[in-house]
């Protein structure tokens, strides 16, 4: 119970400069760097003329949202970030695989990856 509430006090109530209002405009305002396979070598930048814009959640048209969220992580709107069910079946089918084929990440863990710019898996 202890940890639960220290969680939420520290992570949820008061999460760091990084996941400010303005800092996370300064992120989306600027450049997406593109990298060749080496990971250090720029190819180029997506937006690098024309940079992306806040659009408040009232602004967006309710069809487009229910189309991102059907096609990206149905269950957004029952879980609270993080969706077990998703991870357990990208384990499924990445073992049926035999390599990493599908990824158990949801719509909140995509965003903050982009944010933070993690290419990475993990």
């Amino acid at each position: 119970m202890v940890a639960g509430a220290a969680y939420w006090f520290e992570i949820v109530r008061h999460p760091g400069p990084e996941f400010t209002r303005r800092a996370i405009l300064n992120v989306i305002a600027d450049e997406s760097p593109v990298y060749f396979n080496d990971g250090e070598t720029r190819l180029g930048a997506f937006f690098e003329d024309e940079h992306r814009e806040q659009v408040e959640w009232e602004e967006l048209p309710p069809a487009w949202t229910a189309a991102i969220v059907a096609a990206e992580d149905e269950r957004f709107w029952s879980h609270a970030g993080f969706d077990p069910l998703g991870i357990a079946r990208a384990m499924k089918d990445n073992l049926v695989a035999g390599r990493l084929v599908a990824g158990g990440s949801t719509l909140t863990q995509q965003t903050a990856k982009n944010l933070f710019y993690r290419p990475d898996r993990s």
